[in-house]
């Protein structure tokens, strides 16, 4: 008897590399389109995805909580972080049940209480499923990104070799950054390494210019953009 093919394990990624992942196929796509676009493919089930901490004071059980919870209305989301976060208000009823929306009624009358602040159902290290995403890209139309193979990194790792080539600044911090973060050049969150120490590692690997048209070292803006940090113009 013919065994089942074993589904291969995702390669989970947080959601600042998620973005910069579409942001990078779609080059001409601004950063809210590309957050867009993955909230709606997690939303539509299109994307795996998965938490490392569920904080749940909703007074309803984890399956119902998490019921369409990626819906766009009421959703708090921190790209950073890696953490979402929204309310979760069961309706009250005489009868017990559960409505059609998977929301819990109450076996017996209940008294309104104030609402509390706050998100009540909260999610934290949460991960996308990096192939799901690059499939969904490729499904949308984009070209893919030229490969960055271990022959293609050792040929751009020297960004002396590239700044004779005069490539855009965009163009020469991806280079490094690939030299760095291998094989895709994708960084990592800003709570492993912040914006100020990931702009410290690049620029070092350029050199001041010695005489006049030698292409200037990358500023903070440009190295930000370039990984998926800050919008892309």
């Amino acid at each position: 008897m013919a065994q089942p093919t074993a589904q291969p394990t995702p390669t989970w990624i947080p959601p600042l590399a998620a973005r910069a992942l579409v942001m990078r196929w779609l080059s001409s796509s601004p950063l809210a389109e590309a957050e867009r676009l993955l909230l709606k493919w997690v939303e539509a089930g299109k994307v795996q995805w998965r938490y490392g901490h569920i904080e749940n004071g909703s007074g309803v059980s984890k399956e119902i909580a998490l019921n369409r919870f990626w819906r766009p209305v009421g959703l708090s989301f921190s790209w950073e972080e890696g953490r979402a976060g929204r309310r979760v208000e069961p309706r009250m009823a005489a009868r017990g049940g559960v409505t059609p929306e998977g929301i819990v009624w109450a076996s017996h009358p209940t008294r309104a209480t104030q609402p509390q602040r706050g998100n009540d159902v909260v999610l934290s290290d949460i991960k996308f499923a990096r192939e799901d995403i690059e499939f969904r890209l490729r499904e949308y139309g984009a070209p893919e990104p030229a490969p960055s193979s271990a022959s293609t990194t050792e040929r751009h790792a020297d960004p002396q070799d590239d700044q004779k080539r005069a490539h855009p600044q965009g163009d020469r911090v991806m280079i490094v950054l690939r030299a760095e973060f291998p094989p895709d050049g994708t960084v990592p969150p800003p709570s492993e390494l912040s914006d100020s120490d990931l702009v410290a590692r690049v620029s070092q690997r350029f050199s001041a210019p010695k005489k006049s048209g030698d292409p200037l070292i990358p500023g903070r803006k440009s190295i930000l953009r370039a990984a998926g940090r800050l919008p892309r113009k």
